[in-house]
């Protein structure tokens, strides 16, 4: 049987022993909630996240439980993206095969780009040749600077590239990520970010 949000939900509270009431005081009535646990109506994510509020879970620890315990196959890649050695040839290519697994089912922007760069980095490892890791990494230079602001997968996809850019170019993106990462001051993943 497929798991829903709701019966992921209902997990949480009963093993915790919270009581529905509990869990919805001051967000929805107990009997929309109880047809959300049951699958029967959806919420909105503001109902949601106060839930998992009230539920003393965060956003991350419940789409981990919602995966049976572990991390989805994508917030896996993104998670070894960002705390990856650049250098470490073996990581790179299990990276970059977890990357063609994943883009085999699912088409998604950030797992190209990330896979782009593992594949130039591993091209770089090799030859020490920085042009071809500049031209494999180029569709991703230009999806990030079409934008005006820029979000922590994006800072983290700026910062692998960052030194292949030339001086002037450094410059200009230097106030795009300063702008886009005062404004995740507060938020924990940040700090190294800004480094």
């Amino acid at each position: 049987m497929e798991r829903t949000i709701g019966s992921t939900i209902r997990k949480i509270r009963t093993d915790k022993n919270y009581s529905q009431r509990y869990v919805t005081d001051g967000i929805m009535t107990q009997s929309a909630y109880s047809k959300f646990e049951l699958n029967k109506t959806d919420i909105s994510f503001f109902s949601l996240a106060k839930i998992l509020e009230n539920l003393e879970v965060s956003m991350d620890e419940f789409l981990y439980i919602h995966n049976g315990f572990c991390p989805s196959a994508k917030n896996r890649i993104i998670s070894a993206f960002t705390s990856i050695s650049y250098n470490d040839e073996e990581q790179l290519n299990e990276l970059v095969c977890w990357a063609d697994a994943y883009l085999d089912s699912e088409d998604d922007l950030l797992v190209r780009d990330i896979q782009a760069l593992f594949e130039g980095l591993l091209l770089f490892v090799h030859t020490s040749n920085e042009e071809s890791l500049k031209a494999s990494v180029t569709s991703v230079w230009e999806r990030l600077s079409g934008k005006n602001q820029l979000y922590l997968t994006d800072l983290y996809l700026l910062n692998a590239i960052f030194y292949l850019f030339p001086l002037e170019t450094m410059l200009e993106v230097r106030k795009l990520a300063e702008y886009s990462l005062a404004r995740y001051s507060q938020f924990p993943k940040a700090p190294r970010l800004r480094c």
